[in-house]
């Protein structure tokens, strides 16, 4: 009966080792089958292309960045405070995921490591600094 009861012997797991990328963006040349296309003018359209890459002005009106419905009597007191994007950045969002929706061979395996590195590149000279990392959050409320 305890013969019955033994279980044999296991060989112990092992874990493959974690691969480690570089965080630099000189080396993020491709992830993967995901390419890093020097050319993203070519494609996406045009409209998404200077949405993204061009200068924003600097006489921006601060009174016309948000669009704020005046029905109902409410009053917004911070819309930042719960996450609304300006409007722009609001229509910038729509066009990329209907671009993403409708060309994925294009966003995912051409575009997005290209977009990935220029939001890089922005933040790098919004702070100053090239010790940006970016890292998932959940907030709980």
């Amino acid at each position: 009966l305890l013969r019955l009861l033994t279980i044999p012997r296991q060989p112990s797991l092992a874990f493959p080792p974690i691969q480690k990328f570089p965080v630099r963006k000189e080396s993020r040349q491709k992830i993967g089958s995901f390419r890093n296309c020097e050319d993203i003018k070519s494609l996406i359209p045009k409209d998404l292309y200077s949405a993204i890459f061009d200068d924003v002005p600097d006489d921006l009106d601060v009174n016309h960045l948000i669009t704020v419905e005046e029905s109902y009597d409410k009053h917004y007191l911070n819309n930042a405070a719960f996450g609304r994007a300006y409007d722009e950045v609001l229509n910038l969002s729509f066009k990329l995921k209907r671009f993403a929706e409708t060309h994925p061979d294009i966003f995912y395996d051409q575009a997005c490591l290209p977009l990935i590195n220029h939001t890089y590149e922005v933040l790098e000279e919004f702070f100053e600094t090239k010790n940006v990392v970016w890292f998932p959050i959940a907030l709980l409320a």
